[in-house]
């Protein structure tokens, strides 16, 4: 449910970004509060970043509905990645997959879907398993 919802905001967020560029400075101060996170070893504060980070991307959609549908997923969405980073061994890595999803989504071309999908998967592999 929630990469759904993540696919219909990043549709609209696009458009908003290639018009108005400096609309990416909310992502870019979620990212660098990842990256001071990962710094300092604090997987809350990496967690807490990524959760953010989606959020913004709702939020720059414009879609109210879709905020609302993915902050009601938020909690759960939370407890999943807390889970899942005690497993990753270099929390930069959360920081890097944030960084070039922003990129795809304010530049490329490529299908948002693609793009999306593929984000969903870096965050698995990263996580060891036994």
């Amino acid at each position: 449910m929630r990469a759904a919802l993540e696919k219909l905001a990043v549709r609209d967020a696009r458009r908003i970004y290639a018009a108005n560029p400096a609309a990416l400075a909310p992502l870019d101060a979620v990212l660098e509060r990842m990256d001071r996170a990962a710094r300092d070893g604090d997987r809350y504060g990496v967690d807490k970043a990524d959760i953010d980070f989606h959020r913004e991307l709702c939020r720059a959609s414009g879609n109210d509905v879709v905020t609302i549908l993915w902050n009601a997923l938020a909690l759960h969405a939370y407890i999943v990645l807390a889970r899942e980073s005690l497993y990753i061994t270099d929390l930069h890595q959360v920081v890097d997959v944030h960084r070039t999803l922003r990129e795809a989504i304010a530049f490329s071309e490529e299908p948002l879907d693609k793009i999306m999908d593929r984000h969903i998967l870096e965050r698995d592999h990263m996580v060891l398993r036994e």
